[in-house]
C-alpha cells in the first residue's frame, strides 16, 4: 500500500489508465477536462465506467463517449480505478479540480487516496465493482439531456440553470418523477405555539441526540422544519410543503427530510406528541426551480391535489407523490 496526494495522486492515475490488462472505473464526477487530465482513452473496449449523471453531476459530453460501457448510480461517490495488478482508492474525482498536475494548481481541494496492489484486496474490489456495475442503469439520451441542463455555466462553483418544475413535467410527463423522492405535503392547521415552545425545549435539552440521529449540526437546528403528527412523512424526500386554506394553496416552499424516518416522541401539554424533522432552504440541494410560474399552477390545482389525499383530508394533512400529481398539475399548467 502506498499513500498518495496532490499531483502524486494524479500522475498515478494516469499511469494506472495506460494498464492494458481490463479497467474498472468508479468515479462519481467527471468535468469536462476529465479526458485531458486522466488521458484515457475512451476508444478501448475493455474498460468500464461507473458514474453519477442526477442534477448534472457528471459532464454528459464526456460520459457519452465511452458509450454503452458506461452506466449510472445516483447516489455514486466512490472514487475508485481498478486493474488486475493494483488499484486506486481515493477522494479526487475527475476533474481539475480533484486532480491537479503541479502542486501549485491545486485549486481549492486537498485530495488523497492509496495504492493498493494486495491480490486479496483486488479481487474483493473486482468483485464489489462487478455488483455495482450490474445493478447500475444504462444511460439513455434523456439521461443525458437532463445533465446537461442541469450543468453549472461557467463550470463547478458557479450557479446552475435548473428547469422550472412544471417545465421538466412537460417535457418527461410522470416517468420523469419515478425515480426521484419528490412529493407533496399538504396541511391545514400550523403547529399551535404550545407545540413549537415544547419542540424549541426538546431541541435545547437534546441536542446531542438530535445530531447522532440526523446526522445534522445543531447550527442547522434553526433550519428544522417539524410535522406534527404525520404518519405517512417519508424519509430522503424533498417535500414540496403547501398549506391548504380556504380552498387555496399558499406558503409554498421546499424541505428535505432526513435519510432515518425518525418520529421524536415530544411531551406536549403534558400528552406525548410524534414529530418528524425536515431541513428548510435546501433550494440548492433541490434539482428543479420553483418560480412564480410554477406556483401559480400549484395554486389552479389546489382543489384538486387537495381532493387527490383522499382519505388523508380527514387528518388535514397528508403526502401526495410528484409523479402521482404530476396529471392534475398538467392540467392547469
Amino acid at each position: 500500500m502506498k499513500f498518495l496526494h496532490g499531483a502524486a495522486l494524479t500522475r498515478e492515475i494516469q499511469r494506472i489508465v495506460k494498464t492494458k490488462s481490463a479497467l474498472k472505473i468508479a468515479v462519481a464526477y467527471w468535468g469536462q477536462d476529465a479526458l485531458k487530465l486522466t488521458k484515457i482513452s475512451t476508444g478501448r473496449k475493455d474498460i468500464r465506467l461507473l458514474c453519477c449523471l442526477k442534477g448534472g453531476k457528471s459532464e454528459p459530453d464526456v460520459i457519452k463517449k465511452f458509450g454503452k460501457r458506461v452506466k449510472q448510480i445516483d447516489n455514486l461517490h466512490a472514487k475508485v480505478i481498478w486493474t488486475k495488478g493494483r488499484a486506486i482508492v481515493s477522494s479526487a474525482n475527475m476533474s481539475s479540480n480533484g486532480l491537479p498536475s503541479e502542486e501549485k494548481k491545486l485549486r481549492g481541494l486537498v485530495e488523497a487516496g492509496v495504492l493498493l496492489t494486495d491480490p486479496d484486496q483486488l479481487s474483493s474490489i473486482g468483485r464489489w465493482f462487478d455488483d455495482k456495475y450490474q445493478s447500475a442503469r444504462i444511460i439513455t439520451k434523456d439521461d443525458l439531456k437532463k445533465a446537461k441542463e442541469a450543468r453549472p455555466i461557467g463550470g463547478w462553483g458557479a450557479r446552475p440553470t435548473k428547469r422550472g418544475l412544471i417545465d421538466a413535467l412537460r417535457d418527461g410527463g410522470p416517468d420523469e418523477f419515478k425515480q426521484q423522492r419528490i412529493a407533496f405535503a399538504l396541511w391545514k392547521s400550523p403547529t399551535t405555539r404550545v407545540q413549537q415552545r415544547a419542540i424549541s425545549k426538546f431541541l435545547r435539552e437534546k441536542p446531542e441526540r438530535i445530531e447522532e440521529s440526523l446526522s445534522v449540526h445543531r447550527h442547522d437546528f434553526k433550519r428544522l422544519d417539524q410535522y406534527v403528527e404525520w404518519d405517512d412523512i417519508p424519509a430522503n424526500t424533498f417535500l414540496i410543503d403547501c398549506r391548504y386554506r380556504r380552498g387555496v394553496i399558499s406558503e409554498i416552499y421546499v424541505t428535505k427530510t432526513f435519510d432515518v424516518n425518525k418520529k421524536w416522541g415530544i411531551v406536549v401539554d403534558g400528552e406525548k406528541t410524534r414529530v418528524n424533522f425536515a431541513l428548510m432552504s435546501v433550494t440548492r440541494e433541490f434539482n428543479y426551480k420553483l418560480a412564480r410560474s410554477d406556483k401559480n399552477v400549484i395554486r389552479k390545482s389546489s382543489r384538486a391535489l387537495w381532493k387527490k389525499l383522499g382519505r388523508k383530508r380527514e387528518t388535514e394533512a397528508g403526502v401526495i407523490w410528484l409523479h402521482d400529481a404530476a396529471p392534475l398539475l398538467l392540467r392547469n399548467a
